[in-house]
């Protein structure tokens, strides 16, 4: 075992303990109480009732079958929550390591992940949003997969599998939550413009066009039910979003997540703030990912000649870069814009976006890494 292997398992094994401490040791609150709730009903009843509601099935109907086989105990119910969380950082890990083309980098990721205050917290409540960032995750390492020109040579998986398991993935994000929509936007998006960019043979775009159209197709049955549930919810308030207010809880949450006094939070958030400032101004003056996408260009050209390019062509835009911010801001953006008019707002809602907030400081430590480097040369 190497030595990055051997960091990741530390990180892993850390991530566990402390998503294991005191699991079980409060009392359910409201809305994990919805969810035993629903583990008590058949699974007609419990689809009946999400049909109903303001959340899909898929979570609720994970947890039905969870609790039949390990019972309803505080501890049960929320140890899956823990466990998805669990199985998003390595997957973590290797979105870093793709996209910065670095072990360590990797292992940044996987740290900083392990121990958010925010991401320890949900790991231990009873609800879907762990399991809406692990499949957040997932869908955004096989969008990378699918659309890397060095995959087409000699894939390790056959292309049309990295089809159907994003087109699976993104489907079960959907039925996790509505608000998945907004991130299967961000890889349409992101999509687009690689597949105009590389001026990809035609074959290579109805092929996107039929693996987003599958996710469609899946999720089909159940959009009658969310068409006749919008706007439908009697908990939502009259009146307007207050923008400012609402960015500056995401931003705390994010940074130092849902415990901490907003006074106080404030101030340690606008730290982050400030190292994404001085990395982005690096960032826009050096290029963040130049390297990652000239060794992926250059693979390419010498192994495979099934997609034309142009290697020596400049980059539009930083690939890495424009792939993380689409996804950390495209959700939130369209998710406040929902909520403007009807101001039932939390952090939580966006949590989809927050491995890209992690990705994101991540290339920053990395940025000023390099800057410091520099200067000592």
């Amino acid at each position: 075992m190497n030595k990055y292997r051997l960091g990741l398992l530390v990180i892993i094994l850390l991530a566990f303990g402390l998503r294991l401490i005191r699991l079980g040791e409060q009392s359910l609150w409201y809305d994990e109480g919805v969810t035993w709730l629903l583990t008590q009903k058949s699974l007609p009843d419990l689809l009946q009732w999400t049909a109903a509601d303001i959340q899909p099935p898929l979570y609720y109907l994970l947890a039905w079958g969870w609790t039949h086989l390990f019972g309803t105990t505080e501890w049960a119910l929320r140890l899956p929550a823990a466990m998805f969380n669990l199985l998003t950082l390595p997957l973590l890990y290797l979105l870093a390591r793709r996209l910065f083309v670095s072990f360590r980098s990797g292992l940044l990721a996987g740290l900083v992940f392990a121990l958010s205050p925010l991401m320890v917290y949900y790991s231990q409540e009873a609800r879907m949003y762990t399991l809406l960032v692990f499949e957040s995750t997932l869908a955004s390492y096989l969008l990378l997969k699918i659309y890397d020109p060095t995959s087409y040579s000699r894939p390790p998986i056959p292309y049309y599998l990295l089809l159907i398991s994003y087109s699976l993935t993104t489907a079960a994000a959907l039925y996790t939550h509505y608000f998945a929509a907004f991130l299967l936007i961000a890889h349409v998006l992101y999509a687009t413009l690689v597949l105009w960019q590389r001026r990809w043979p035609r074959q290579f775009i109805i092929q996107s066009l039929l693996m987003f159209g599958l996710t469609a197709i899946l999720f089909a049955p159940w959009l009658p039910t969310l068409l006749s549930r919008l706007g439908d919810d009697p908990s939502y308030w009259p009146g307007a979003l207050k923008l400012g207010e609402a960015l500056r809880k995401v931003l705390i949450s994010f940074s130092v997540g849902e415990t901490v006094f907003e006074t106080t939070g404030v101030w340690l958030a606008l730290g982050y703030g400030l190292i994404f400032v001085l990395a982005g101004w690096w960032s826009l003056t050096n290029g963040i990912s130049g390297a990652a996408n000239q060794r992926a260009y250059q693979l390419h050209s010498r192994q495979s000649a099934m997609i034309i390019h142009h290697a020596s062509r400049p980059f539009i835009i930083h690939h890495s870069l424009f792939f993380i911010l689409l996804w950390l801001i495209t959700p939130p953006v369209l998710i406040l814009a929902l909520s403007y008019t009807s101001p039932k707002f939390n952090p939580r809602y966006i949590m989809l976006a927050y491995p890209a907030f992690v990705l994101l400081l991540t290339a920053a430590v990395n940025q000023i890494t390099n800057f410091k480097r520099q200067i000592a040369k």
